[in-house]
């Protein structure tokens, strides 16, 4: 099966939050934690493919790797990118503070979360 035959998946989660164990709190931590195995599992296969790559295919060492990351441009994608992956961990708590109207309202999550990219940015 060729690239443009396989069926992508959604890049953000769509329909209802799964409701198995009878506890809101529960499922929503438990979302929380698969969210966040799923994203550092896949980052970490990237992640090693890629420096395997470079190393084999340049004569950069791994310390020449690590010094790329110190630049003003990759720091704000790295923020910006660190933004959008809290809110995908957080959509549970999100939708559960929408729905029962609890906490913060969606422009207050919305502004807490630019403050907080604000924040990493620096």
């Amino acid at each position: 099966m060729d690239h443009a035959q396989k069926q992508s998946l959604p890049k953000t989660p769509k329909g209802p939050l799964p409701d198995h164990l009878d506890c809101r709190d529960a499922e929503l931590v438990l979302s929380l934690a698969l969210a966040s195995a799923a994203e550092v599992s896949a980052l970490y296969d990237r992640i090693a493919t890629l420096e395997r790559f470079v190393l084999q295919k340049t004569s950069a060492s791994p310390d020449e790797l690590r010094a790329l990351f110190d630049d003003a441009e990759m720091s704000k994608d790295r923020a910006d990118w660190r933004r959008d992956y809290v809110s995908r961990l957080l959509r549970g708590f999100e939708s559960a503070l929408d729905d029962d109207g609890r906490a913060m309202s969606r422009e207050d999550y919305r502004a807490f979360m630019e403050k907080l990219a604000k924040r990493e940015s620096k």
